[in-house]
Order: structure tokens, then C-alpha cells, then sequence
């Protein structure tokens, strides 16, 4: 007799095409089986971490991989095919003429089944024949409410980014007794398939099994989305609905292993083959004669396999990104790791972190498979190799509701934005917030973390961020230490408060004692290592071009800078001055074309990304390492923060605006930055032509005791930038006391002047200081809250997740990536015209407050009818889109508008030359 379970649908197209149940649970399976066989260091590192057999933890796997969908054996779920194709749901089930509600997702319906139905079968049957445990154990750790198998479950369904709903409902809510009875079959029948001829052997100390199981079920739940997306496939895993039924042992043997080994090998997933170098110096495709010191250090020192924090600190300019790479590969060959993910400040800096890379590594690698490189922004030169083969955009199957879509929907809309397909690739480069996200309550933060398991993360620039994204980049080392990995810090300025918090929440990932913290914290450059065994600090020189003395001079009024450019320009020089806001640097721009009659090139980050990407190019080229006299000859930049980190800039005069120290030293590292004669000419040897480097800060008056607006009076824009005015003043008391500072010899004492404790603050400043100190402590609390707990597992507050699109990374205003587009000969299209990724670069990230964040209706019938076609062919259908179509109003010049949250009209902007700016807001 036929077994029901084949009287079920789990997959269908729109053109009345269906899978059946059991095939699609079994090709998921399949994509488990063959990835862990297929990936040894992946299945290695999950059973070395819970402490069990390979072969135990692989059958484990495989068995929950097949139960991630049992909520579609519910009526609820099989109902759903009635309206939309009849004809299939009375020819599976024509005895059925009505059907329960679907008002709940199939994946916490399946979590009711499992809980009140299935669990209670597999113990009455005793089916993992546990006799290395206590029947106390068995039934408290195995069978008991919140049980290992619980965590599994769950874990298995959460494939649609969240764990399923736990709130308690009766299954005849949603299920039919002959549903429970195919859906048990179909669970018996797959366990003796996968479970024949091997007992499942658990560890003797259940209860830590159990804890390790906890907290790595957000992995686990990764994996097993990676699993659900890949055997999703319609290319390699086709419909078959047939009357010749094959038995779940001929299917799994003969479709769904086959095809789960095709759909692994073209998915881009399998790591790459580690190449044997005979010196690091191979990693690069450029020509190292000499390593820095730094360089030299990390190429010799002892790394030891497991979790390690290694946190390089030396200056701008000292090689620390290649000793990061050199540091990663042996790492990486000692780990047996997969690949790399970098994450920076800003998009510039992971712009630039791409080009220095992008040709270094595949170096680290045989071609076999050729290893993968994602920038995590629509940039053009987007390598290709990693192509969009875990699913096909033209193979994607009916969403079920609504608010269910299918997976082959939601993983074509995922891997469609580079932001995320990076943590999929061997080498990924973004920024810091696409790894952040790993660790908050959003959806399908677990595939992002399985992305990061098996590799070495970088953090550049590690001092760059506030208190609040402080507190998320500790939660990120925790988890990354929990799980054996390793981190490499790199900074020029990262104070001894910050490096001490981060040490101490990679100790906490490895359940180690903090003791014995910093105790060289004078010296530098420092090179520090953090394992399970030990802390060390190992103090290095530092490169011989990069030592050197910068003076210091004050400008407090605009007369004064503008008559330096002018002499500077006149003088056959190139110059730079650093804005603290956009809106700043447009004035700027403004007031240097109206007074000089010279036309600065303005750079900041509210332009589309190819226009940013456009002029960041002509930036590197006019004032870069390789540039020559005659594009720097009379050049001036006007820019904020972006050319600040990570952009090789030399410039032979800057004019910088007060900020804290550590912005100060991080801009004058763009100043006299490479080795030139008096022309400005690149030099390949000797010592530099130009006269000794001087630093320009535009400031206001030093004053002993300050006014609580001394800083506000002069800069109200940056004073929100910057709220705590005290740095700024301890900042300017330091280099007065100074005139000039020596590298790297003064670098740990201006940083420790200005972030040390017990310092001298004027009493109105102090005032200051107190609030933001107490707003920082609410932005710690809020960071700790709004990221996960390790050990509190998948399913912890699951009614705290959150879409993606509002994922707070960074606090302050939300922000909002609008796409600009245009209308144009009848249809929309992307602003930025290119051949490829036009949307993606015209993108352009925002305050929601300021901007708006929804779309506006104030256009015509046929824009709106345009709008409507163009988001439907969206990968998100224009879900989680904001499109905002402009109108040209003069030559690159254009009119749009958005809505705040608060119903309010905002009309925007947009300029080539300027960006975007916000024109007028009024009521509607």
C-alpha cells in the first residue's frame, strides 16, 4: 500500500508544478549529507565543539534537516494550494472540501507537531537506543521540556530567518489526524533510512552536551538554512510528482545525493584548497623587497591553533593590512580555515580594502575550487567567479502567503545584495555592520554567522567607532572566541580602555579569567596575543619611513585658511581640508569657489555609490601614492571623514578641523605620506624633498577655562558630531603643550592625554562630559540589549527579531538606503546609468529622519503604474526598497521627494557634484 506522506505537496510553481513533500525533505537532507562529507573542516570544528563523533553529529544533522519542514504536512499548509490551484489539492486530497486556517507560519507549526506529537513517539520508541545514559538523563536532557532534541528542532526550523513561534497552540488547530499520521510515517521511514546499521552515541556528560548544543544552535540554525536555500534548487533539484513513486531509500540514492552533489559543487561554497608558499612575500602580487617590521614580526612569531585575538597596533602607513593578510594565511593553515572576512569603518574604506586585496587572494589558494572574493557593495569590479548558482532567478517557487515566501524566493532576494552573498564567499570585504549583524536579532543573522565559522575575521581601523557599536564588536568577539575562531585587530590609536574591553569579551567566548591585562601598555607598536593559555604583549619598531615629526599651527578664522589655499594652490602644491560634515564641506566648496575662483573636488558620503565610487577613483589618481606633478600641481580636496582611514592619500598641505586626537593623528597620516621630491614626484629612495610636514587646524581660541559653547559657538554642526567637547579641548591643550608630535614615539601619550582617566577637565566641559557619559552608558546598555545571548541559544526571545531593514548596527537615527531612479522613455531606470549593478550604485545610505524613509505618491498615473512594474521585478519585489524617482531640473541635477515616519513631504536634491541635500519638509 502507497504511503500517505507521498499524497503531500511541499514546493509549487505558479504554472501548477509541484515537488512533493517528502522529496523536498529529503533533498535538503541530501545537501547536508554531502556538504559535511564534503567539508571536513566545517564537520570537524561542529564535533570537536560538542564534543561527539563525527559520524554521530553528521547522522544528527542529517535526521533534523529532513524534519525542517514537517509544519507542510498540516492541512493549514497543504490548504494553501486550494485557491490558487485547485485542481492539485483534489487530486492529493479528494476527500477534503475545506481546510484549517494557515494564521500561523508553517515552521512554528511544525514546532507544535514536534512538541505535543512527535517527540513523545520517539521516546515511547526509544528510537536513539541511548543506553550510555541514566534514564534521569535521558529524560530531562533528550526528552524533557527544552531538551537537546528541542534546540535541534527549532534549530531546523528556523530556515526562514527566526525561530519559530513558541507560543503554545493545540495542533488540532492546524492539523488533521491523518496528517500527524503521514507526517509520523514519513519520520519513521527517514530515520531507519538514515540510521541503518549506526547507532547514534552521545556524549556521557549529557548536561554539557546539552549547554554546548545551546549555544551553538545559532550555527547550527545557519547550516541548516544554508541546507533548506541549496536543496531549494529547481535547476538541480526538480519538481517530480509522477505516479511512479520511488521509496525514500531509491530517491535518496538515486535524485536527491546525485543531484545534492551537482548543486554543492556549482554553489561556490566548498572551500578552497590552501596554497604552500615558500615565503609570505608570495601572498602579494606586488614586489616586497624588505617586511616592515611589523610585517616581519607576524611572519615569525608562534601561532598556536584554536581561538586567538591578535590586536596589531602600530602607525599609519606601517604595513599593518599585509601583516593582517600574512597573519591571516598562517592562521588559516594551522586552523585549516576557509577564507577571510575584512570589515571597516566606511564603504571608501572597504572600497579601498578591495583594491589592495583583490588581487592578493587568490594567493592563499590552489585553483580547486577557484576561491571566491565579494565586495560587499554593487562596485563594478565585483568579481564574477562567485555567480548566483545556489538558486536561479528564473527558478523561483510560489511564495505560500503573503507573509510566508518560499526559499527560494527569500535566498535569491538575500544573495541578490552583495551585503550578504560576502559572508558566503572565501574572501569577503565590507563593512564592520555586515558582520555585526551576525550577532542582533535579525532575520537570517545565522547564515551569517555560519558564513563567518570557519574563518578568520579582520577588523581595521578597530578604534573608529562609538560606544554603542563598541559594545557590538565585543559581542562579535565573544561569539567568534566560542567557537574556536580567530580575530586580528588592527589599529593606529586604539586607547588602552577600548583594547582592554575587547580582550576581555574575547576571554569571555573562551571562558578564561581576565587577569594580567596590558602590561606593557606604554609600549609601541605592540603587537598582542590572547588565547586560552596565555596573554602576551611584544613590543616591535616601527617602519623607518614612517617615523617622523609633524608641527603643529592653529587657523581660528576662515580669512586665514582661505589665504593658505590660495598660497599653497599658487605655489604649484596640493592640499587637502578635512570637514567634520557634509554640510560643512559644501560650504566649503561654496566659499572657495566664490572667493578664489577655484573649484575644489568635493567628497563625502551622501553621494550614489558610482558617483562616490567615481570620485573616490579620481581621487586616488590626483592625490594617491602613484600620482605625479603634473594631476596634483594646484589640486585642493575638500572632504569629511571618508578620506580619513584606509585611503592611500598624500598631501602636501592639509588644513584639518579640530576633532579628537585620534582623528587628528589618523588625517595628518595623509599628510607628507609617502617619500617625494620638491615637484611632488614619488621617490623610490632617500628621504623626503618637501619642507617638514606642518598639520593646519582650524580651531577656536585655546582657553584655559571655557564657556560650555566654546566648541558649539564655532562649529554647531560638528558639536553634534562630537559631543563631547572635553576631548576636543584635551586635544588642543595637548598639541599646544607639544607644537609638534613625534611618530610613534608620542602616540600613546596624546591618546592616553585625551581618553586616559583622571585628567583635568574645565568645569563647563566637565559638565558636558558627565551627560555624554551617561548617554554612553545607555548606549552600552542598549548594545547589550539588542544583541543576542550566547548562551541562551537560537530560540532565545524570539519575538525580539527584526527585519533586516531596520537592523540597528549604529545608533543615533535610524538610516535608510534609498534608490534613486529615474523616468525615462515610458519606464524607470536606475539614476546612475552602468552596464551592470545600476541599481545597486544608485544607492545611497541616509538619516530617515532628515530624509525621509518612505516612498512618495506625489507623481503622475504613469510614474506611479512605472514604479509599480519596476518593483515587481525587484529580487525583493520592492519590499524592503525605498525608491525615490527623481526628475531632472537642469544637467545632472534632479527633484525627488520622501515621507518620514512622521507623514511629513520631504523633497530632496540630488547633484553629481554635491550629492544629496534636503531642500524644504512641509506637512501633507
Amino acid at each position: 500500500m502507497q504511503k500517505t506522506y507521498y499524497n503531500y505537496w511541499g514546493k509549487a510553481d505558479k504554472e501548477g508544478n509541484y515537488h512533493l513533500l517528502p522529496y523536498h525533505c529529503l533533498d535538503v537532507a541530501a545537501v547536508g549529507e554531502v556538504y559535511l562529507y564534503e567539508n571536513h573542516g566545517v564537520l570537524g570544528k561542529f564535533s570537536n565543539l560538542l564534543n561527539l563523533e563525527q559520524e554521530s553529529f553528521q547522522k544528527l544533522m542529517i535526521f533534523f534537516l529532513g524534519l525542517h519542514d514537517l509544519g507542510k504536512f498540516s492541512d493549514a499548509f497543504q490548504g494553501l494550494i486550494c485557491s490558487k490551484l485547485p485542481e492539485i489539492y483534489a487530486k492529493l486530497f479528494p476527500e477534503n472540501k475545506t481546510c484549517k486556517p494557515y494564521s500561523l507560519r508553517h515552521d512554528s507549526i511544525g514546532y507544535i507537531y514536534w512538541y505535543d506529537e512527535l517527540k513523545s513517539i520517539l521516546k515511547d520508541k526509544d528510537f536513539f537506543n541511548k543506553s550510555n545514559l541514566t534514564d534521569k538523563e535521558m529524560k530531562k536532557f533528550i526528552y524533557g521540556n527544552d531538551s537537546c532534541f528541542d534546540i535541534l528542532f527549532r534549530a531546523s526550523n528556523g530556515h526562514h530567518g527566526t525561530p519559530p513561534n513558541l507560543e503554545r497552540n493545540s495542533e488540532s488547530k492546524f492539523y488533521l489526524k491523518a496528517n500527524m499520521e503521514a507526517a509520523n510515517n514519513f519520520t519513521f521511514d527517514f530515520y531507519q533510512l538514515i540510521f541503518t546499521d549506526v547507532q547514534l552515541k552521545l556524549p556521557t556528560d549529557i548536561k554539557e552536551f546539552y549547554l554546548s548544543l545551546k549555544s551553538n544552535s545559532y550555527w547550527i540554525a545557519g547550516l541548516f538554512t544554508l541546507c533548506d536555500w541549496i536543496g531549494s534548487n529547481t535547476r538541480h533539484f526538480k519538481y517530480k510528482n509522477d505516479d511512479k513513486f520511488l521509496s525514500l531509500k531509491e530517491y535518496w540514492e538515486m535524485i536527491a545525493i546525485p543531484s545534492a552533489k551537482t548543486a554543492i559543487k556549482e554553489s561556490g561554497i566548498l572551500p578552497s584548497k590552501l596554497s604552500i608558499l615558500k615565503s609570505y612575500k608570495d601572498l602579494f602580487p606586488f614586489e616586497i623587497k624588505e617586511f616592515t617590521p611589523i610585517q616581519k614580526f607576524v611572519s615569525e612569531m608562534e601561532v598556536h591553533s584554536g581561538a586567538g585575538l591578535y590586536i596589531l597596533e602600530d602607525v599609519t602607513g606601517a604595513g599593518k593590512t599585509e601583516a593582517s593578510l600574512i597573519l591571516a594565511k598562517r592562521l588559516m593553515d594551522i586552523n585549516h580555515s576557509e577564507g577571510v572576512f575584512i570589515g571597516l569603518p566606511t564603504m571608501a574604506t572597504a572600497n579601498a580594502m578591495y583594491d589592495r586585496i583583490k588581487d592578493a587572494y587568490r594567493n592563499f589558494y590552489t585553483n580547486s575550487p577557484i576561491p571566491s572574493l565579494v565586495l560587499a557593495h554593487g562596485k563594478r569590479e565585483l568579481s564574477e567567479k562567485f555567480k548566483n548558482t545556489i538558486l536561479d532567478s528564473n527558478t523561483i517557487d510560489q511564495n505560500y502567503s503573503k507573509e510566508d515566501a518560499s526559499a527560494s524566493a527569500i535566498c535569491n532576494s538575500w544573495i541578490a545584495d552583495n551585503k550578504k552573498k560576502t559572508f558566503l564567499a572565501s574572501f569577503g570585504v565590507g563593512t564592520i555592520d555586515q558582520a555585526l549583524v551576525s550577532i542582533l536579532y535579525s532575520k537570517y543573522q545565522s547564515l551569517r554567522l555560519i558564513g563567518l565559522f570557519n574563518k578568520v575575521i579582520i577588523l581595521d581601523e578597530i578604534h573608529a567607532y562609538d560606544t554603542y557599536m563598541n559594545e557590538l564588536i565585543s559581542k562579535l568577539l565573544e561569539f567568534h572566541a566560542s567557537i574556536g575562531g580567530s580575530v586580528i585587530l588592527l589599529s593606529a590609536t586604539m586607547p588602552a580602555i577600548l583594547k582592554k574591553q575587547f580582550i576581555e569579551s574575547f576571554q569571555r567566548g573562551i571562558k578564561k579569567e581576565s587577569e594580567d591585562i596590558l602590561i606593557k601598555a606604554n609600549e609601541y607598536p605592540l603587537v598582542t596575543y590572547v588565547s586560552v593559555e596565555e596573554l602576551e604583549e611584544f613590543p616591535v619598531n616601527s617602519r623607518q619611513e614612517v617615523i617622523r615629526t609633524v608641527s603643529i599651527n592653529f587657523l581660528h578664522d576662515i580669512d586665514q585658511i582661505l589665504s593658505f589655499i590660495k598660497d599653497t594652490i599658487d605655489s604649484g602644491k596640493c592640499i587637502c581640508w578635512i570637514r567634520n560634515t557634509v554640510t560643512d564641506a559644501i560650504h566649503a566648496c561654496e566659499l572657495i569657489q566664490a572667493r578664489l575662483s577655484i573649484e575644489p573636488i568635493l567628497f563625502h558620503a551622501r553621494f550614489m555609490i558610482g558617483d562616490r565610487i567615481e570620485i573616490e577613483n579620481k581621487v586616488l589618481e590626483q592625490f594617491g601614492k602613484k600620482s605625479k606633478q603634473e594631476v596634483r600641481k594646484g589640486k585642493i580636496l575638500v572632504a569629511t571623514q571618508v578620506v580619513e582611514q584606509s585611503l592611500d592619500l598624500d598631501f602636501d598641505e592639509m588644513i584639518t578641523d579640530i576633532a579628537p586626537i585620534d582623528l587628528i593623528i589618523q588625517r595628518a597620516g595623509r599628510l607628507h605620506r609617502h617619500v617625494r621630491n620638491t615637484l611632488g614626484n614619488l621617490k623610490e629612495e632617500g628621504s623626503d624633498e618637501r619642507n617638514l610636514p606642518t598639520l593646519h587646524i582650524h580651531s577656536p581660541e585655546f582657553i584655559a577655562n571655557p564657556e560650555k559653547d566654546w566648541f558649539q559657538s564655532k562649529f554647531p554642526n560638528a558639536s553634534f558630531v562630537y559631543e563631547d567637547h572635553s576631548e576636543v579641548w584635551l586635544t588642543m591643550k595637548s598639541l599646544i603643550e607639544k607644537r609638534e608630535f613625534k611618530m610613534p614615539d608620542d602616540a600613546r601619550f596624546l591618546i592616553e592625554s585625551v581618553y586616559g582617566e583622571n585628567l583635568e577637565i574645565p568645569e563647563a566641559l566637565n559638565q558636558i562630559r558627565q551627560k555624554v557619559k551617561g548617554k554612553l552608558k545607555k548606549a552600552a546598555s542598549l548594545g547589550e540589549l539588542n544583541t543576542l545571548d550566547l548562551y541562551k541559544g537560537y530560540d532565545e526571545a524570539n519575538t525580539k527579531w527584526r527585519d533586516e531593514k531596520y537592523t540597528p548596527t549604529r545608533l543615533g537615527e535610524d538610516t535608510v538606503t534609498l534608490k534613486l531612479v529615474t523616468f525615462k522613455n515610458g519606464k524607470i531606470v536606475p539614476l546612475y546609468e552602468a552596464d551592470k549593478n545600476s541599481l545597486a550604485l544608485s544607492e545611497i545610505s541616509v538619516r530617515s529622519f532628515t530624509f525621509g524613509e518612505d516612498e512618495s505618491n506625489d507623481y503622475s498615473a504613469e510614474i506611479m503604474q512605472a514604479l509599480q512594474d519596476f518593483k515587481t521585478n525587484l529580487p525583493d519585489n520592492g519590499k524592503y526598497s525605498t525608491i525615490v524617482c527623481m526628475e531632472e531640473q537642469k544637467e545632472n541635477s534632479f527633484q525627488g521627494f520622501t515621507i518620514t515616519e512622521k507623514k511629513k513631504k520631504v523633497e530632496l536634491n540630488y547633484n553629481k557634484k554635491t550629492g544629496l541635500k534636503k531642500i524644504k519638509r512641509k506637512n501633507i
